[in-house]
């Protein structure tokens, strides 16, 4: 839980259980006066293991949980606790994780896009970034080579550096927000046009660079302060 009282999501896990043949004993006793022991079978919970599948759908909020023994009814019983919001995805994916997402949903619920939340998921066509992200870390995206096109929301006030850098497949990016970062698109070799909002007033360094495929920059209604390393040119208003 983070301090806001919302949480944070790094990577989705599943429950692990095996049959045991013995999980639990009891005594009787026979018609001689002789107690024995029987085993009695039943589902065991072992532990939490990675949960490994090619789509991601992040909850908007989670459950807190334990898995404990009941005494009583001779079972393992879920037991949950509070409820909280998601507003954070954190870093945590492994590399089976990392290889098998193809693709990812965000609700809404989400502000915070956490540094190298999806760094190096190579095989992650895309991802639709909600209006409610207003932070995303640095390398968020970072080595996502199967991205082929990606919008960034008006509504995103801070950028990390190397945001895309190396999403060699990505060949068009809108941006709505205000700042595209350092090194942002650095690498992406396919990527062919951008498009710019209003709301930019500032390109970092390096923020294109390696754009070897790059032929057009739309810069509608722009007023910039900085812009290093890359010529613009108005091509229109809207």
């Amino acid at each position: 839980m983070l301090p806001d009282g919302t949480a944070s999501v790094s990577y989705p896990v599943k429950e692990v259980w095996e049959n045991n043949p013995c999980l639990w004993t009891s005594q009787y006793q026979d018609a001689e006066g002789s107690w024995h022991s029987q085993c009695h079978s039943g589902s065991q919970f072992m532990r939490y293991d990675r949960d490994i599948k090619s789509s991601l759908s992040i909850p908007s909020s989670v459950t807190s949980q334990t898995i404990v023994w009941n005494n009583d009814t001779h079972a393992y019983e879920h037991r949950y606790g509070a409820t909280y919001s998601v507003s954070t995805i954190a870093l945590g994916l492994n590399a089976d994780q990392i290889a098998a997402f193809t693709s990812v949903s965000i609700p809404g619920s989400v502000t915070t896009l956490g540094n190298s939340a999806f760094y190096g998921c190579i095989n992650l066509a895309g991802v639709a970034i909600p209006a409610s992200v207003t932070t995303i870390g640095g390398s968020a995206f970072y080595n996502c080579k199967a991205f082929t096109e990606v919008t960034v929301p008006a509504t995103v006030t801070s950028m990390g550096s190397s945001v895309f850098q190396n999403c060699t497949s990505m060949t068009k990016a809108t941006v709505s927000n205000s700042v595209i970062s350092n090194s942002q698109f650095f690498g992406c070799t396919s990527l062919k046009e951008v498009v710019l909002s209003g709301n930019l007033t500032t390109i970092s360094n390096n923020a294109f660079s390696g754009c070897s495929a790059l032929w057009g920059v739309y810069l509608f209604s722009l007023t910039y302060k900085y812009c290093f390393q890359l010529h613009c040119e108005t091509a229109g208003t809207s």
